[in-house]
């Protein structure tokens, strides 16, 4: 009898961040002792401030004393946790109810070539509403894929390659564009050009056209390397066959219609009573997205609500809950098989707390766009190592803002002093950042990624080493793709956006 292969042990995802996180305390010890110093130059107050940071020690008292007195609220300060947990209750409740089986019962004949046209389509636009439509989409799609009787874990990382990498796409101007923009005119004003202003139009084209390459070009390198290669799915438990309801769905369509009329009415203004869902700012945009909005709190709240109604009214229909504690008894699957989720989070945000103590984001980013200050090249040369070092930057710092507000005082005058527009220097940003973000560690919405993963794969070793095996071509070519978008529109000269080119 032929003996069988052993299995290749590769770390898991638990050990990945388990070490890492080890790795950045021994760097922060040599990094404090060797006394290195780095200049950040950031936007407070709507000035340039310039400020010498350095990495402090986790292996000092205050650093120790900080690593264990801290567990708690480094877990508290995932957002990326709490969405998860509330678009779970309504997107499981749903799918226990029968809803889901009956509702994506006829749309199982699609070909799965033309659902992950979909999942890439709807990927990019949900984007837009910010960083809680990855809890909201990723296990939603998992869900739908399921019951098309699809391969969930084909779904969950095309929504993931959407959401992440296709940030930069678009067919309307984004807020995290209006935002960012913010940052791009006063970077612009305050250092070469005290006439620029950034309007939300300035990347328009840029971002339709994006969006439709993304998709046709998505559709191509995911056919040909994932499916292919895609982890076989995990049996599941099968629940007992519902009775068929076809009232139940019917009125679950009327509900939904009425609810969606309401929440599309919540977030228009100049009605009476309407816009109750819109908050303050001086644009639409900001009024509905921005941190702190009703809208931009609540909406995988709403959503999570709209689910748990329409699976009531099915499950009645279908003779799933017959009574007050049927209903209660729904939840019950909620989070089955997800336990990893939560195992990933609380490592994951030990491991971004002690990246927040030492510094080292804001250090390691401001030292690497100090020395990008600092080559004299321009042009193809310049955009394509830009491009390079702001991936790095976005593994480094996950988050946008923050990101930009420490690189857009640098890179802005650059570009524009080698005869590019601010415009087109925030438009490469967008696109490296989104990158960065799908092969960072310190993406919290990575958890719910690698979570449905391990819920919806065979039983076996499937670690960071296996999933970025699968997933490093997809990422490769994705990111050969964009570097041919940023290019070409330079090369050609094709405007960004209305009266915005990219070069001045």
């Amino acid at each position: 009898m032929a003996q069988k292969k052993g299995k290749s042990l590769s770390l898991g995802p638990i050990l990945t961040l388990i070490i890492t996180s080890i790795l950045v305390i021994a760097l922060s010890f040599l990094l404090s002792k060797l006394g290195l110093t780095t200049n950040k130059t950031e936007i407070i107050n709507g000035e340039l401030s310039t400020t010498a940071i350095s990495v402090n020690n986790v292996l000092s008292k205050e650093g120790i004393s900080h690593l264990f007195s801290s567990i708690i609220e480094n877990l508290k300060s995932i957002n990326a946790l709490y969405g998860f947990v509330i678009a779970m209750l309504g997107i499981g409740f749903a799918d226990r109810s029968g809803l889901f089986k009956k509702l994506f019962k006829n749309a199982r004949k699609f070909k799965l070539s033309f659902i992950i046209v979909l999942t890439l389509v709807i990927g990019c636009l949900l984007g837009s509403l910010g960083l809680n439509s990855y809890a909201l989409f990723l296990p939603l799609t998992a869900y739908i894929y399921k019951n098309l009787n699809k391969n969930p874990v084909i779904g969950i990382i095309t929504a993931f390659i959407a959401l992440s990498m296709g940030q930069a796409t678009g067919i309307l101007p984004t807020y995290l564009n209006e935002v960012l923009g913010g940052l791009t005119e006063k970077s612009a004003v305050l250092s070469v050009d005290p006439n620029y202003l950034f309007k939300s139009s300035s990347l328009i084209y840029i971002l339709i056209s994006s969006l439709l390459i993304f998709v046709v070009f998505g559709k191509l390198i995911i056919d040909k390397y994932l499916i292919p290669r895609a982890p076989k799915m995990q049996n599941e438990e099968e629940f007992e066959e519902l009775e068929v309801a076809h009232k139940g769905l019917k009125k679950s369509k009327i509900a939904f219609l009425i609810m969606l009329l309401i929440l599309i009415y919540s977030i228009i203004p100049g009605f009476p009573l309407s816009g109750w869902l819109l908050g303050s700012g001086e644009t639409y945009l900001s009024r509905l997205l921005s941190p702190g909005s009703p809208f931009q709190e609540s909406y995988v709240y709403i959503f999570s609500v709209i689910l748990i109604i329409l699976g009531t009214i099915y499950g009645i229909s279908s003779k799933k809950i017959k009574t007050f504690d049927d209903f209660t008894r729904n939840f019950s699957t909620c989070f089955s098989g997800m336990s990893l989720v939560f195992v990933f989070m609380f490592f994951m945000s030990q491991l971004i707390a002690v990246v927040k103590f030492t510094n080292l984001d804001e250090f390691l980013v401001s030292a690497l766009v100090n020395w990008l200050s600092t080559l004299e090249i321009t042009g193809l040369g310049l955009i394509i190592i830009l491009f390079l070092v702001l991936i790095i930057v976005g593994i480094i710092m996950p988050d946008s803002l923050s990101k930009w507000n420490i690189i857009a005082p640098t890179i802005v005058p650059l570009l524009m002093r080698a005869n590019m527009s601010a415009s087109f220097a925030q438009f490469i940003f967008t696109v490296s950042d989104g990158i960065g973000k799908s092969i960072s560690m310190l993406f919290p919405y990575a958890a719910i990624l690698f979570g449905l993963i391990y819920k919806y794969t065979e039983k076996g070793d499937y670690g960071f080493a296996k999933l970025y095996k699968t997933l490093s071509p997809l990422l490769i070519l994705f990111t050969i793709v964009w570097l041919v978008i940023i290019i070409t529109w330079y090369v050609v000269g094709i405007p960004l956006g209305i009266g915005v080119l990219p070069s001045l």
